[in-house]
């Protein structure tokens, strides 16, 4: 059968109106040559469903929400088997958990501002928010040896809000990983503040243990280095001199 319009209005072709019975219809393709009703394994249908949804699937599944391609009845809203697609257009909020096999890349369309990118919010209840780097391909959660975190802490551990890089599992812990407090004034390392706030200014560590003041004296008779407020010296031991050394 062919049908040959004779407008280019889309009123002509086939019209197919709805069952008065169930308030469905469709096509049903690869049904049974011998029967006007009932269906086949691997039968497909094309329906409007009494809801007003579009579905194309296969013919036990057809009535399932889960189940085949389905418009819904407002003609916004596209899935497939019950999960719906991103539309490269539209601005979208995706739930669930995604996994990319391949490289994802964030392209920014404006020029000087800090907006665009990767933006991680914080959990609404206990605050954390973090990147894991190195973690299992297989799961979603837990970590595995050698694994890293980027990140900021929440309201339930030390350094709370704050900036940290550490290994995953020492994660609020208070002597672990590089962290930034949340006011952004102190830097610390293993639990040590290194720069900023509540650091001794110029303070470094050395072999020994203990830190170098610039501009106080440090005289001690132990080996490693010292200073004399404005240099510093390698002390590695007293010297002896051998009193039976001839000349």
């Amino acid at each position: 059968m062919q049908v040959n319009p004779t407008t280019n209005q889309f009123s002509q072709g086939i019209r197919i109106s709805r069952s008065t019975n169930t308030n469905y219809s469709g096509i049903f393709l690869g049904c049974d040559p011998l029967s006007t009703t009932g269906s086949l394994q691997d039968q497909w249908n094309i329906v409007n469903t009494p809801s007003g949804q579009f579905r194309i699937g296969v013919n036990d599944q057809i009535t399932e929400n889960n189940q085949g391609l389905m418009i819904s009845a407002d003609g916004n809203t596209l899935t497939f088997n019950g999960n719906q697609f991103v539309d490269l257009t539209t601005d979208q909020s995706l739930s669930g958990i995604k996994t990319f096999n391949k490289l994802v890349q964030i392209i920014p369309s404006f020029n000087g501002t800090f907006n665009e990118g990767i933006r991680i919010s914080r959990h609404p209840t206990n605050q954390w928010s973090n990147i894991q780097f190195g973690s299992d391909p297989n799961t979603n959660s837990g970590k595995i040896d050698n694994q890293w975190m980027i990140g900021t802490i929440g309201n339930n551990a030390p350094n709370q809000l704050g900036f940290t890089i550490v290994k995953a599992g020492q994660e609020g812990q208070a002597n672990r990983g590089l962290q930034i407090s949340a006011d952004g004034n102190t830097l610390s390392f293993n639990g040590q503040v290194i720069a900023g706030t509540g650091a001794p200014v110029g303070s470094v560590n050395y072999s020994q243990g203990n830190p170098i003041l610039w501009g106080v004296r440090s005289l001690e008779t132990d080996g490693g280095f010292y200073s004399d407020g404005t240099t510093v010296f390698w002390r590695d031991h007293a010297l002896q001199f051998d009193p039976y050394h001839p000349g």
